[in-house]
């Protein structure tokens, strides 16, 4: 090796040695960035163009234009205190390095281990030096902004508990990210018609009274849970609801497919164990598919109570002779829906704080468009029907102002053959809230399925099977108890949402 390589390789090692002396020393830069650009430099150096950002718990340093580096440049980094330098080749893909340099659009990443407290060392320091000129050809510092993904999951171990029997939960948060995370609280507190009992626990601490728990330090790869201990008080929880039935008597519909339909809307109603005759269900069937109005309003709106149930269920025989036998205008159901609940007068007028539930029946596609306050429209075709009931599903959310955590829109397909029905879109652009649960096809354990507090779809083979639908239907929706745990809050970012809450239904025995 010749002196001037010497001298070369000396002075780089200064240069080194005093930028990770610099790096302790926060104060010695003035400003700082989520994202940091090259800093010019003293002393001759290469025309390049790079930059430095935290992303995804990742130190990611890009070439973004200029000169090649060699791969043997040095990258400095201060993380958490703690001085770290490689060469440029260390930490590029193989496939970056095969033209033996680093260039334009190449990206050095370096995983960041949050094992430091980053309220302390809120900064990254990164500094790039060229060894082939002797200089520094970047330096900065970028923030630190540590991301986390932590999930819950909730199980029982009986979700169809008898009355005054015991059931037990267990809550589940695992750390699926890759920093330890510290300061999350779940919330999980037990609605009415359960009371707590007793709890325990592999860390943190639960308080019942408001249902928090204070989970503690999760570690990367770990879990923590949470059992707890309560008893069943009462069938179900009942909510003063605005319940309509939405059903097709189009003519594709036929008769005897038909009277399989009501019938098993009266049994469902009839069933005193899934539908509620305590005065706190308001009940309306609207059939459209009717030729020349398109929609009418065959019972109600009425309150179910033991005075007037049979009366009710007398009504709900009499629509096998009434089947509408028109086209497909569903449409026009959403609207006169909407303006049967808006102008109730039962439970002293519509109060929006009131539960809406509505339940869609069809065995094929919207086919009709119609208008507010116009409950027949024009026949059209599938693609403009659709559209048009979308439209009216939309007045319908916003004139009732129904909200996420109280209100649903479901839908029961059935297709005995006769054509074919577009689910996606069903589910999609009918069904409320959404993401819609989609049941096609039904699971082979149908306990607590379709889920409670949520928009569904649900193909069903044939009338027969619909009639067992909504039996179910019923009971979970009337006679269920929906129980919810979510993540409340963290100190750190947990941009992935999907795994933050979780929710099993029990439906109670007799």
């Amino acid at each position: 090796m010749n002196k001037k390589n010497i001298r070369t390789k000396l002075a780089v090692s200064e240069i080194i040695g005093t930028v990770l002396m610099l790096g302790i020393a926060s104060s010695f830069f003035s400003i700082l960035y989520y994202n940091v650009v090259s800093t010019p430099s003293p002393n001759p150096s290469p025309i390049v163009d790079i930059s430095g950002m935290i992303e995804d718990n990742q130190v990611v340093v890009m070439h973004r234009g200029g000169e090649p580096l060699d791969l043997d440049t040095d990258l400095a980094l201060n993380v958490g205190g703690n001085l770290k330098s490689f060469k440029i080749g260390d930490l590029l893909d193989n496939k970056s390095k095969e033209d033996g340099v680093w260039s334009l659009g190449e990206k050095i990443i370096y995983l960041i281990n949050y094992d430091f407290d980053y309220s302390v060392y809120p900064d990254v320091d990164i500094n790039v030096i060229d060894e082939n000129s002797n200089s520094i050809v970047m330096m900065g510092v970028t923030k630190i902004n540590p991301t986390c993904d932590i999930g819950v999951d909730l199980t029982v171990d009986d979700p169809n508990p008898k009355e005054y029997e015991y059931v037990i939960f267990t809550l589940t948060v695992t750390n699926y990210g890759n920093i330890n995370a510290s300061g999350a609280i779940i919330e999980f507190l037990l609605p009415e018609g359960l009371n707590y009992v007793s709890c325990n626990m592999t860390q943190g601490l639960y308080t019942s009274s408001n249902g928090f728990w204070n989970v503690g330090t999760i570690i990367v790869g770990s879990y923590a849970t949470l059992n707890i201990k309560a008893q069943v008080l009462k069938l179900g929880y009942n909510h003063t609801t605005q319940f309509v039935v939405l059903l097709d008597g189009s003519g594709s519909i036929a008769s005897s497919s038909w009277k399989l339909a009501c019938d098993g809307l009266k049994n469902g109603i009839g069933n005193q164990s899934v539908f509620p005759r305590d005065g706190s269900i308001e009940l309306t069937i609207i059939q459209f598919g009717v030729n020349d109005v398109c929609a009418r309003v065959e019972i109600g709106p009425v309150v179910v109570n033991e005075n007037n149930i049979n009366n009710t269920l007398t009504q709900i025989t009499a629509l096998k002779n009434k089947q509408g036998k028109g086209r497909t205008p569903i449409a026009s159901g959403f609207y006169l829906g909407n303006d049967k609940l808006a102008n109730s007068i039962n439970f002293g007028g519509f109060n929006p704080d009131y539960r809406q539930v509505i339940i869609l029946v069809t065995d094929g596609n919207a086919n009709v468009i119609s208008n507010p306050g116009s409950y027949c429209g024009t026949s059209s075709n599938e693609t403009l029907g659709k559209a048009s009931a979308a439209s009216a599903r939309n007045y319908l959310l916003n004139s009732l102002t129904m909200t996420e955590d109280r209100d649903e829109i479901d839908v029961i397909a059935v297709n005995p053959g006769t054509g074919s029905i577009d689910g996606q879109f069903l589910c999609d652009n009918i069904a409320w809230p959404q993401p819609c649960y989609n049941g096609t096809p039904p699971p082979e354990d149908d306990i607590g399925w379709p889920p409670s507090g949520a928009g569904w779809y649900r193909y069903v083979k044939n009338w027969q099977e619909f009639a067992d639908t909504i039996n179910e239907f019923f009971g979970i929706i009337f006679n269920s108890i929906p129980v919810k745990v979510y993540i409340k809050s963290t100190i750190f970012s947990d941009p992935k949402i999907a795994n933050d809450e979780a929710i099993v239904t029990l439906i109670p025995l007799p």
